[in-house]
């Protein structure tokens, strides 16, 4: 279907080109976009509270945050909630003053996982996680009050088994927020110098007939101890990650990739 004359393959993330690329495929690279000017940048608010008083954790805390949905395709979740919540868990055994922020629905009701079962299940104290307010969640939360979010991180732990894009790791970054992702697939390419990568086992996938990689909780851990190593010598914000989110924004994207493009079909 892609390689048909009058498809043209919009490709969203470096690794998404090479794919169509090995296989011959005419495709135009495209990524997705962020507003990096009004909605996502470094801030200490949530609403008129302060970010970290409104989540609850002190300013010498280590807070790892997570945005992804709660939606699994039965009994496999392709956010790697369960490796997240095991590696928290070891980690935080090393730092017990170290708290774990997941923007999502916690119980799974659109298919996905029960997330404090899963916790316990991690031995993790349940005092060490933080879920959104659940009317705050369904009505939608202001993305400028989700960058209040992204910021009051010292990481972002934005894990998957594979990805096209996974903009959470884009959106962070644009907040000053270092990120620890995969080393695969789309997230490989939306990293900043100072971010993190972990690795991992490949496992097949036979509904799409094609390889995932589950993340590896031993490098999660490791990614973990050296993001809080970073944060306590560098402070939380990066600049790195700011500037190398830049590239995403609205506007560039639209100038620099859409109307080219849509120029040239004209």
């Amino acid at each position: 279907w892609l390689d048909k004359e009058n498809v043209t393959p919009i490709t969203m993330s470096p690794w998404g080109k090479e794919q169509l690329d090995d296989l011959e495929i005419a495709n135009t690279y495209i990524p997705h976009s962020i507003d990096t000017v009004s909605e996502f940048k470094p801030t200490d608010k949530i609403g008129k509270e302060n970010a970290r008083e409104f989540l609850g954790v002190a300013e010498d805390d280590f807070l790892v945050v997570m945005n992804a949905a709660n939606k699994a395709n039965k009994s496999i979740h392709r956010k790697a909630f369960a490796e997240a919540l095991m590696a928290f868990s070891v980690f935080r055994k090393k730092v017990p003053n170290s708290y774990l922020y997941i923007h999502t629905d916690p119980k799974g009701i659109i298919g996905g996982f029960h997330l404090p079962r899963l916790a316990e299940a991690c031995g993790l104290d349940m005092d060490a996680v933080i879920f959104p307010d659940p009317t705050d969640y369904r009505l939608g939360i202001d993305p400028k009050d989700l960058a209040g979010i992204y910021s009051a991180g010292d990481v972002a732990l934005q894990l998957c088994y594979g990805g096209g894009f996974e903009i959470g790791v884009v959106e962070a970054q644009a907040c000053g927020t270092r990120v620890i992702t995969v080393d695969w697939t789309g997230p490989k390419d939306l990293v900043a110098e100072d971010g993190f990568k972990v690795h991992g086992q490949l496992f097949w996938d036979e509904a799409q007939a094609s390889w995932w990689k589950i993340p590896s909780i031993a490098s999660i851990v490791t990614e973990l101890e050296n993001a809080y190593e970073v944060s306590k010598a560098e402070g939380r914000s990066s600049k790195k990650a700011r500037e190398f989110a830049k590239q995403f924004d609205k506007e560039k994207v639209w100038n620099h990739y859409w109307l080219p493009f849509l120029k040239g079909l004209q």
